[in-house]
């Protein structure tokens, strides 16, 4: 694989101990069936609690794919700088697409700005 994967591994499926980790259900799908992962790839595993790991991928079973911890990654989560964004009111979709990317980058808050030259008007029922 070209780049670097991104699953998200349950707290209950990893041992540390052991630097194992299991995906399951449709991580491991997507993993082994839509993304074609072969024995040996390397991914990124997030528990949705701050903890991420370099993995690679060990074992396929019908159960899940068993993945070899490689090493920690720390930094990884919330920015560590608070962002917060102005943005001008535009179209319904327009808008919606750059809260999500907002959102994707780590924008702790949006506030929508009514601006001298927009076009698009602020509607209370929306």
């Amino acid at each position: 694989m070209a780049q670097t994967e991104v699953y998200l591994v349950s707290p209950g499926s990893r041992d540390l101990e052991r630097d194992h980790a299991l995906l399951k259900e449709s991580e491991a799908h997507h993993l082994l069936r839509i993304r074609r992962a072969r024995i040996g790839d390397v991914v990124t595993l997030i528990d949705g609690q701050g903890g991420a790991w370099r993995a690679c991928l060990i074992e396929a079973t019908r159960s899940g794919a068993k993945m070899k911890l490689i090493e920690s990654l720390k930094g990884w989560g919330e920015p560590p700088a608070d962002t917060y964004l102005g943005l001008g009111i535009t179209k319904a979709g327009r808008f919606m697409g750059a809260v999500n990317l907002s959102v994707q980058l780590g924008v702790k808050s949006i506030t929508q700005l009514q601006c001298q030259r927009s076009v698009a008007q602020w509607r209370p029922n929306r």
